[in-house]
């Protein structure tokens, strides 16, 4: 049979409702597996129908100890009712003779029998399934880990070779012993232990996904939610149980007190008439005394009944306070975990989110970039080192526009997000000035108040910008803003041509009268004291 899981099913003593798959360690292990199916083409394919049908006869079979072929599909229910710590579990064998190959096909015939052993909803039992056969891949042949978490029952049936499953679908023949831990509860949510089957190894391998497996997760926590749900529905059930349960007890209580009390006085009544027919032999006082004896007699049996009955009820309220107790302690426990794996997967999906947009961004960024023009100057005075403004294509590196303004000194262009900075005569008449220019028309937005020295440097640095300031022939350094306003400038006066170099102590500039001089970066003052 391609296409589909073979089991055998093989099953130990005890009740099968009794039980309930452990999640809790079917979680433990690192959940994405990347499995390995058969690629090729099949020479006959089975349905849907007849895959489910092979995991509905291994649970059809469980009452009886024994389902399946170990040849080819087993299943082995190992209970141990007298062991309380480890698991018991449900061991799910694909023999040497079976044809499997496709991992869904296993995970559909362990769903199958989920829901037809357990009462699993199918959307659940896929669930369970899924988590179930990556659990049993990461712990593949590592039969210590079993034995250190399940009951001697479950182990006696596993081999080191064998425990667990392969990842490559021509290892599952024969070689694949399929580990689903129980519970020990008996509602259709909690059948398996869906903490041991999706613990934090699990959670981690399945975000190692670029999907994160939220679907897959989120389907879990809704299911432990459920679980949730129905452990405190049934501890609120159970404890109204023991309640009414322990007043019963009290009431049986009194009666078997009360018939003690009246065997007590039978029993006194009885020896009464025993020692009047010793002391007078008359034949009818023996009489009576026999009578009263065997009246004695019955009514310390009844009053022996109305204690064991009163001593049983007890133990029934006791019994059903424990369990109310166990089953809201799970009911918590299953909250808690839903909680935490919720939160886990909002954080998940927010981050995924956020790389989205951010990966949107970059390739909307990285096509701007592929369309947008780059812009350059270009030398058009080779005597004066006046340039203009060129827009280029990025692909093609052919010129799309040129600018009007052909008076860029220096070869000094600076980008701010909107604007272009430079140095450059607007009128035409040597009056030189720092300007904006837009970087799509390439015409000049704004002007400083300041007149600049044709010779003028152009540095930039941090947020501001340096340059000479021309004051009727004479030149002082000054600071601008990014809105080309005048913050400050020297006391001292530089050459118009001055380079203008930014140290750790200062800005070392060329002045007129001095060589060079070290200014204050922000007040441009003179930073060495002079004598």
């Amino acid at each position: 049979m391609k296409n589909v899981l073979p089991m055998c099913a093989v099953l130990g003593a005890g009740c099968l409702f009794a039980l309930e798959v452990d999640r809790r360690e079917l979680e433990r292990a690192n959940a994405t597996v990347e499995f390995e199916n058969f690629a090729g083409t099949h020479t006959d394919v089975d349905s849907a129908a007849a895959i489910r049908r092979i995991g509905e006869g291994l649970a059809s079979a469980l009452r009886g100890g024994v389902a399946g072929d170990r040849a080819r599909y087993a299943l082995i229910h190992a209970v141990g009712p007298h062991t309380t710590n480890g698991f018991d579990a449900d061991i799910l064998i694909i023999g040497a003779q079976a044809r499997v190959d496709h991992i869904d096909n296993i995970r559909e015939i362990v769903a199958a029998y989920l829901s037809a052993a357990y009462g699993y909803r199918l959307q659940d039992a896929r669930t369970i399934a899924t988590f179930t056969t990556v659990y049993n891949a990461v712990y593949r042949a590592d039969l210590p880990t079993f034995k250190a978490r399940y009951k001697g029952v479950v182990t006696a049936h596993l081999s080191p070779e064998h425990v667990g499953i392969a990842r490559r679908f021509d290892q599952w023949p024969g070689k694949t012993q399929l580990v689903i831990p129980l519970s020990g509860h008996s509602d259709a949510l909690s059948a398996v232990d869906t903490g041991a089957i999706s613990d934090k190894r699990v959670v981690e391998r399945l975000r190692e996904d670029p999907d994160k497996n939220v679907d897959l997760r989120k389907d879990m926590i809704d299911l432990k939610e459920r679980e949730a749900q129905e452990g405190t529905r049934r501890a609120q059930q159970l404890a109204q149980q023991s309640q009414q349960a322990q007043e019963r007890a009290a009431e049986l209580s009194t009666q078997a007190q009360r018939a003690q009390a009246h065997a007590d006085k039978t029993r006194r009544e009885a020896q009464q008439a025993q020692q009047a027919a010793q002391n007078s032999p008359d034949p009818a006082r023996t009489q009576e005394a026999k009578e009263k004896e065997r009246v004695a007699e019955r009514a310390q049996q009844e009053a022996q009944q109305a204690a064991h009955t009163a001593q049983k009820a007890t133990e029934q309220a006791e019994s059903l306070a424990r369990e109310a107790r166990s089953q809201e302690q799970r009911a918590q426990q299953k909250s808690a975990e839903a909680q935490r794996e919720r939160l886990e997967v909002a954080g998940d999906m927010q981050r995924m989110m956020n790389a989205g947009r951010a990966k949107a961004t970059h390739g909307a960024q990285e096509a701007r970039e592929s369309v947008t023009p780059c812009y350059g100057l270009k030398v058009v005075d080779a005597q004066h080192l006046l340039s203009e403004i060129v827009l280029v294509d990025p692909k093609t590196e052919a010129p799309l526009r040129s600018s009007s303004l052909r008076t860029v000194r220096n070869r000094l262009l600076y980008s701010e997000p909107h604007a272009l900075v430079a140095i450059a005569d607007t009128t035409g008449n040597g009056t030189v000035r720092l300007v904006h220019i837009d970087p799509k028309t390439l015409e000049v937005t704004k002007e400083s108040t300041q007149r600049i020295a044709a010779q003028s440097f152009l540095l930039r640095e941090e947020e501001h910008y340096y340059a000479v300031i021309d004051e009727n022939g004479s030149h002082f350094l000054g600071r601008f803003t990014k809105n080309l306003e005048l913050t400050t400038r020297s006391a001292a006066q530089v050459t118009p041509y001055t380079a203008v170099t930014v140290t750790p102590r200062g800005i070392m500039v060329q002045t007129k009268e001095k060589g060079m001089a070290l200014l204050h970066t922000r007040t441009l003052a003179d930073a060495l004291p002079r004598t």
